[in-house]
């Protein structure tokens, strides 16, 4: 999703009954709860950057370039891996390639057959879209640790040291 200034944004579409259940995403402010309808959630660090506080308008663009504006019910601190704007999968499927979801979070209940669940959803699913992923919430946590591991460790290298002489080579300018 893109705001007003055109800056790009990641969006995840949520099944907002299931999301209790499935994924914490920290909220500090609003509820998800109260997500439903033209409502968004974002995460702290685009809140901030984007001055939005509960109750807030959001004004931007699908990637398929429709218009939206979203009342922001939540805020979350937990979006890094995840996504800085949650809203109801309803409201962002029409605006996908696809209209499918791309994955699926899994609460099992009690003594059930994790390894059965997962094989059959991921069959279910893979049905309707090869790429589509099958995750219980502490293998998706994993999988979003080590993304942020990740980025971590890329983020504290020396090339992206902002002292680093690398990060100030000059490009030559063409002769007149």
């Amino acid at each position: 999703m893109f705001d007003n200034q055109g800056d790009e944004y990641t969006a995840e579409g949520v099944d907002t009954a299931a999301l209790p259940g499935t994924l914490d995403l920290g909220t500090v402010g609003g509820s998800l709860a109260g997500l439903y309808g033209d409502t968004i959630a974002v995460d702290t660090v685009t809140a901030g950057d984007l001055h939005l506080h509960v109750g807030s308008e959001f004004g931007g663009w699908f990637g398929d370039g429709a218009r939206v504006t979203l009342r922001v019910a939540a805020i979350y601190r937990r979006g890094l891996g995840f996504a800085n704007l949650t809203l109801p999968a309803a409201i962002l499927r029409p605006h996908t390639a696809t209209g499918l979801d791309s994955l699926v979070l899994v609460a099992d209940s009690p003594g059930s057959d994790r390894a059965s669940v997962s094989v059959a959803l991921t069959r279910a699913i893979h049905g309707l879209d090869p790429a589509a992923k099958v995750a219980t919430p502490a293998g998706y946590q994993a999988a979003v640790n080590a993304q942020i591991a990740r980025r971590d460790r890329r983020h504290h290298s020396p090339r992206h040291d902002r002292n680093h002489p690398a990060d100030h080579e000059r490009t030559p300018k063409p002769a007149h």
